[in-house]
């Protein structure tokens, strides 16, 4: 079990694990042996001296207590540190007060944390009594911000007890990626849990079961399995979770506002729901512009576009123009190509109705970009 960190009130901060994690109580004639494992860490930008780190557990029978208070047990408990980050070492001290046994943790010179190292303090074959529940395990450091004046600050975590015979570990998937549609199988070793795989806002209880299969999976996943179990009395729920995460290769993207500073491509249809500032791109042949009504030398046909964009002529051979309504009226906008030559005429058009004239003898193309959803419609003119 991994507790919260750092506290408010001290200057380093900690990590309570468990050996076994979680622990599990006594039983009579069967006792439970774990290991209290303490991670001591500073912030880098708030560096402190510390003289000493004291871990009390508390002594009783009780659901808040973790072991028994038996000098002999008491005795057996082992100490050492793991990774101490100064010369000479850390000394391990123990004595019981106040029903608790209190083991001090003393470098062998104060020693100053700066986030470089991280030290565990390990406290082994602690006799766990026979009642589950959540003990605390009060941690007291003799710090300061320099090297004397050392003063107390005390910060609170929490151990589980659960009843004997309980085991819950090895959380794994049968592939840590999948392909896009593809389902996962989650693993793990249980005994005397109940457990519920938990995953995308959903859960599904499993009981029992050492095993489940998920739905197809389209996006990264991570799940949670937690292990619930109850205390011998009935009285008390102890929860126990493991975490894994499958990737989707592949994988679909439900995302909110999107910027993106390269080439976007896309390998499959495109559909726009509601208005973007994608460009969609239209592209017509000017020969292939059903028969416009008009002259004998003059097609004219009515664009109606959905939305705003912008308007891309490349032709020869005749003049073109656009006839755009404004307020009732229509303003000319003509370009010109000698037979020999190609012009190309580009204009950004607001959303609604235009004319359209294009000499029967023009060759090009015309391509609209919609700035919005929503497709250009070309029909002849009726006639009037």
């Amino acid at each position: 079990m991994t507790s919260p960190v750092p506290a408010d009130n001290t200057f380093l901060t900690y990590t309570l694990r468990t050996d076994p994690d979680p622990l599990t109580s006594s039983r009579d004639g069967s006792p439970s042996l774990g290991t209290l494992l303490v991670s001591v860490g500073a912030i880098a930008s708030a560096p402190a001296w510390c003289e000493s780190i004291t871990i009390a557990l508390p002594l009783g029978t009780g659901d808040r207590q973790l072991a028994a208070n038996d000098a002999a047990a008491l005795n057996r408990i082992e100490t050492a540190v793991q990774g101490g980050g100064t010369p000479g070492g850390w000394t391990a001290s123990a004595r019981t007060s106040g029903g608790k046994r209190l083991i001090t943790f003393t470098p062998y010179n104060p020693v100053r944390f700066d986030g470089t190292f991280t030290p565990t303090l390990v406290m082994s074959r602690i006799q766990i009594n026979k009642t589950q529940g959540t003990p605390p395990i009060e941690i007291t450091e003799k710090t300061s911000v320099v090297s004397q004046n050392y003063t107390p600050k005390t910060t609170t975590q929490f151990a589980q007890k659960f009843p004997p015979g309980f085991r819950f570990s090895n959380l794994h998937p049968d592939a840590i990626v999948v392909k896009n549609g593809e389902r996962v199988r989650l693993s793990w070793f249980a005994q005397n849990a109940d457990c519920t795989v938990f995953y995308n806002n959903t859960s599904e209880r499993v009981g029992t079961a050492t095993e489940w299969i998920s739905p197809p999976l389209t996006t990264h996943t991570g799940f949670m399995v937690q292990a619930r179990s109850t205390n011998i009395t009935g009285t008390s729920t102890l929860l126990h979770t493991l975490t894994t995460t499958v990737l989707v290769a592949l994988a679909d993207l439900d995302t909110g506002h999107l910027d993106t500073r390269g080439t976007t491509t896309t390998h499959g249809p495109l559909n726009v729901l509601g208005e973007t500032d994608l460009f969609r791109e239209q592209t017509f042949n000017l020969k292939d512009l059903p028969q416009g009504n008009g002259s004998t030398t003059t097609g004219n046909y009515l664009l109606q576009a959905p939305t705003d964009g912008i308007l891309c002529l490349q032709f020869s051979n005749g003049t073109i123009n656009l006839q755009v309504d404004t307020t009732g009226n229509f303003m000319t906008l003509g370009q010109h190509a000698a037979p020999n030559e190609v012009t190309t005429f580009t204009k950004a058009m607001k959303r609604g109705t235009m004319r359209f004239l294009v000499p029967r003898t023009a060759t090009g193309w015309m391509q609209w970009y919609a700035l919005g959803s929503g497709r250009l419609d070309i029909q002849p003119e009726p006639r009037t």
